[in-house]
């Protein structure tokens, strides 16, 4: 059987394009990110061919160009340029001179990177406010976040100023960092990060462990309709992560929600920066912590680094965070719940089965956390 994410591989091939990324919206629904040349485009994958015309026929009609989108074989739709019929903001800051569109979400969000090194974020009106509120309400010392530059309602966008540094995602991959210097620059992660939680968390619904719970299985059960990932392979570990993850309830924090190597920055000053934080709001402290845990696990997989550096990582957070009992007894629920989420996430990326494998057996591993 050809799964939908290989019926998206196959027709981008065919037109010189490579997936990277797709995100299920329903059984028949796919939003997609591809490359061709260096420029990325948006798009849309449709099980039925006719939604896909219309698709692309609302693209067209709300720009009026016949350009803004591009048919890909049968029920692929590429979006050019950020062209998009619910963020039409986007298009018109990707158009800038030296713009460049790093990250298109139809319907969702886009990035683009200016030709001053800022950063834009267009979004919806609602997701806006919030935006803007995530950046203005906290007060911190030992970490930076995004300054703003700019706000615009009548395009939906944010534009805020680079962070120095460079990703942990890029220093858990550089051969020529030492062990030793990276465990230096978690532990200076983990005391920042307990800094976050110590700010008055957002008023915003919490997202406790059944929450978090509730998104990995929302994942897992797409990966399956999609026949990615049957549900005999997740569903005993999802099982497990549920009875690991019935502890009793930490003291609300104030969360990222997303926290992972891609979204902190570190440097040679030690200073630590902390990128995106649309979802932030009330949650347990293992959230953000088992997250950012079992992204380690996941570059070690990916073979990004070794084995050895993701859990030397791991170790030297937690001992910059200094976590108390309570917090480390919710921690291998939250990283195996991550793992599980992981595995359904990548599964709609193509990833080597080699990786999807190694995240479903969390539940079998030795111990998770450090």
């Amino acid at each position: 059987m050809v799964t939908s994410v290989q019926q998206v591989v196959q027709r981008l091939d065919e037109g010189g394009f490579v997936l990277r990324r797709a995100t299920p919206r329903n059984r028949d629904h796919l939003s997609i990110e591809a490359w061709r040349a260096s420029t990325l485009h948006g798009g849309q994958w449709h099980r039925d061919p006719g939604a896909a015309e219309r698709a692309a026929a609302l693209v067209r009609s709300s720009f009026g160009e016949d350009s803004t989108v591009t048919l890909v074989g049968s029920g692929v739709v590429l979006h050019r340029d950020g062209a998009d019929a619910e963020l039409p903001g986007l298009r018109t800051c990707a158009g800038q001179p030296g713009a460049v569109l790093l990250s298109h979400r139809v319907g969702r969000r886009g990035v683009v990177r200016t030709a001053g090194g800022d950063f834009t974020k267009v979004v919806r009106p609602k997701a806006l406010t919030r935006l803007v509120g995530s950046l203005t309400e906290l007060r911190l010392t030992r970490s930076d976040v995004p300054r703003i530059r700019s706000v615009d309602h009548s395009l939906g966008a944010i534009t805020t100023c680079a962070l120095p540094g460079t990703t942990l995602s890029a220093r858990l991959a550089d051969p020529t960092l030492e062990d030793d210097r990276l465990a230096a620059d978690l532990h200076h992660i983990g005391a920042a990060l307990r800094e976050l939680h110590a700010q008055p968390p957002p008023d915003r619904p919490r997202h406790d462990a059944t929450a978090e719970l509730a998104a990995a299985r929302r994942w897992l059960e797409a990966a399956s309709e999609h026949d990615l990932i049957p549900e005999r392979r997740w569903l005993p570990v999802w099982e497990q992560a549920v009875q690991t993850l019935a502890h009793p309830t930490t003291p609300a924090v104030c969360v990222h929600r997303d926290l992972h190597d891609k979204q902190v920055t570190t440097g040679d000053a030690r200073a630590v920066g902390l990128l995106d934080l649309d979802l932030m709001c009330p949650g347990e402290a293992g959230l953000d912590l088992g997250n950012l845990i079992a992204h380690l696990h996941l570059r070690a997989l990916k073979g990004h680094c070794s084995t050895a550096r993701a859990e030397a990582c791991a170790q030297a957070l937690l001992e910059g965070y200094a976590p108390d009992r309570h917090v480390r007894e919710s921690l291998p629920g939250y990283v195996l719940t991550t793992r599980l989420r992981l595995a359904a996430v990548y599964s709609f990326r193509a990833a080597r089965p080699t990786v999807i494998d190694g995240l479903l057996r969390a539940g079998r591993d030795r111990e998770l956390v450090p």
